[in-house]
This record gives structure tokens, C-alpha cells and sequence, in this order.
């Protein structure tokens, strides 16, 4: 009886420690897997900045460009109609800026 309750624990022994090693294994791969997201996030972060100042003066390029254009319809239609027009009226790019 001696001989086979110390087989049972050696091979519960033994499995316990396969899972072990299988569960560091798992471990070490995720933690390599984590560092790599680490390191894509970076250079993300690193690209939406250098974007981010490009649109920054392309949009104020913009911004000045059609400040400088002059309406079309401007004298076209009633007093009335250019007021409510006028009212109305908003630049296409402000209204990303409210």
C-alpha cells in the first residue's frame, strides 16, 4: 500500500510540475508579448504626434485661405434672404473647432 501511495504523489509530483513549467512558459511568452504592444504603442504615439503638427499648420493654411475668399452668394436674393443667410452661415471648419 506504501509503495503505490508513493508512486500516486511522484506522479502528482511530476504532473503538477509539467503545469508549472507550462504555465511559465505561458507567462514569459505573454510577458514578451506585452512589451512588444508596449513598444507599438510608442511609436504610434510617436507617428500621431508628427501628424498631428502637420494638420495643425495645414488646417491654419486653410483657415486663412478661405477667410480670404469671398462669398459668392453674398449679394444674391432679398435683404431679408442675405440676413437669415448671413445668420445662418458658418465656415466649414469651425465647427470642428466649438
Amino acid at each position: 500500500m506504501r509503495k503505490s501511495n508513493r508512486k500516486r504523489d511522484k506522479a502528482k509530483k511530476e504532473k503538477s510540475k509539467k503545469k508549472k513549467e507550462k504555465l511559465e512558459d505561458e507567462l514569459e511568452s505573454l510577458e514578451e508579448e506585452k512589451e512588444q504592444m508596449e513598444e507599438a504603442k510608442e511609436e504610434l504615439n510617436e507617428k500621431k504626434e508628427k501628424l498631428g503638427s502637420d494638420d495643425a499648420a495645414g488646417l491654419e493654411k486653410q483657415k486663412q485661405k478661405k477667410a480670404e475668399q469671398v462669398r459668392n452668394e453674398e449679394d444674391k436674393g432679398s435683404e431679408k434672404g442675405q440676413e437669415k443667410r448671413e445668420e445662418n452661415s458658418k465656415k466649414w471648419w469651425k465647427f470642428w473647432e466649438e
